[in-house]
């Protein structure tokens, strides 16, 4: 385990290869050093859209340029001086000025899915800010024992970023993304759900690939189930709460949907990370058939057999973070080609078919360009141009305040 967390503390040599804008944490400005951010913080912070990113899937000149903030673990020594740093980033980089204001639930290591980020830095014209503190340096599978932690610190983040918005004439509308065992850790730093949304303004929260699912909603009798055939072991019957919608798929959530939900749950019928539940042990899940046949889209054919499926579907969730750069599926915990069509539909992001499939291209093309950078750095003294804003080249101070493009939430 040292070994694992040494490496998620040491940067990509080809990413610090790339000048960090003033918009991002770890820039010569930013209260946030290098140090402070990690593997994963860099990975984050120094792949910003540019604004010839943007025109190239809008079509159309950039609101404004799109912020990141990232405090990593080793940034500070508590969760509460953690999310301070947060904030002070939030106020120096403008954040609250931004259309869309949107708090990222890391995973383990502190990874944060880049994906659903640049879609919404993309299709909002650049007019967001994204906001995301890390609570360890370790996988996963090895973090579930922080996960009181990663709650705490969302609630904490929540809390923060909610009082500093609430005075302000023209407030952002604030949104939530949490993935994995980031969704996990945002879902439990909500416990009343919709009324919690409620409480801190939230417009609308994504959470995907909830390890072993969606449980509290689902208990509550609280979701409605988009696509045919779609069947949950653990979903009791209930009359729908309007606001709170799980899917497999998001082509198919705007024809299904009577009412605008606020909560979007993203689950993969096939994902071993969703399916993994204790009572897998003694119980044959109703994704299973008892004759054998299709189980989801997990295992054709296969039987259940107590103890043994349990373990079958351990096996299929540690190797399910294997992907190749650039090469979206819709299948297991690979969730890249529906986070484009998620993001647009639940952040009310309006988008024609032929900006959607821009904006795809551009995500694939910029996950290809972020590996090869990891995978060969450039050699030293051969330092990547900073990237350009909307109007222009990094400046050196503070930049102007976006004028256009901000409206009410």
């Amino acid at each position: 385990m040292h070994l694992l967390a040494r490496r998620a503390r040491q940067p990509d040599p080809g990413l610090l290869a790339v000048a960090a804008t003033w918009y991002v944490s770890g820039s010569a400005q930013s209260g946030v050093p290098v140090g402070g951010l990690g593997r994963e913080g860099v990975r984050f912070t120094r792949t910003v859209s540019s604004a010839d990113d943007i025109a190239g899937v809008t079509g159309t000149v950039p609101v404004a340029h799109p912020i990141r903030i990232f405090v990593g673990l080793d940034a500070a020594a508590t969760p509460e001086a953690r999310v301070a740093m947060a904030i002070a980033e939030m106020h120096r980089t403008g954040a609250a000025d931004r259309r869309h204001l949107l708090l990222i639930s890391p995973a383990g290591t502190g990874y944060a899915n880049p994906t659903p980020v640049q879609a919404l830095e993309l299709l909002s014209g650049g007019d967001c800010a994204s906001i995301a503190v890390a609570f360890g340096v370790l996988p996963s599978f090895l973090s579930t024992s922080r996960v009181p932690l990663a709650a705490r610190t969302q609630r904490l983040l929540l809390a923060a970023v909610a009082a500093a918005v609430t005075d302000r004439g023209s407030r952002p509308r604030l949104l939530l993304y949490g993935e994995s065992l980031g969704a996990t850790a945002q879902v439990r730093a909500l416990p009343a759900g919709l009324a919690d949304l409620d409480r801190y303004g939230v417009t609308s929260a994504v959470w995907v690939g909830t390890p072993g699912g969606a449980e509290r909603a689902l208990r509550r009798g609280q979701v409605a189930s988009l696509g045919e055939g779609r069947t949950r072991s653990h979903h009791r019957p209930a009359e729908p709460l309007a606001g709170v919608v799980a899917f497999d798929d998001p082509r198919r959530s705007d024809s299904s949907l009577v009412a605008q939900p606020r909560i979007w749950l993203l689950e993969h019928d096939d994902d071993p990370v969703v399916l993994l539940r204790p009572d897998l042990l003694w119980r044959r899940p109703s994704w299973l058939p008892r004759a054998g046949g299709r189980g989801g889209e997990l295992s054709p054919g296969r039987r259940w057999w107590p103890v043994l499926t349990w373990l079958w579907v351990l096996r299929a969730t540690i190797a399910a973070g294997r992907v190749v750069p650039g090469e979206f599926t819709r299948r297991g915990h690979d969730y890249r080609a529906d986070l484009a069509r998620t993001v647009a539909t639940a952040y009310r992001l309006p988008a024609t078919a032929e900006t959607m499939a821009r904006c795809e291209r551009r995500l694939r093309d910029g996950e290809r360009d972020r590996a090869a950078r990891i995978a060969h750095p450039q050699p030293p003294g051969r330092q990547a141009p900073a990237q350009v804003t909307a109007v222009g080249t990094a400046p050196a101070g503070p930049p102007d305040r976006p004028t256009s493009g901000r409206r009410g939430r």
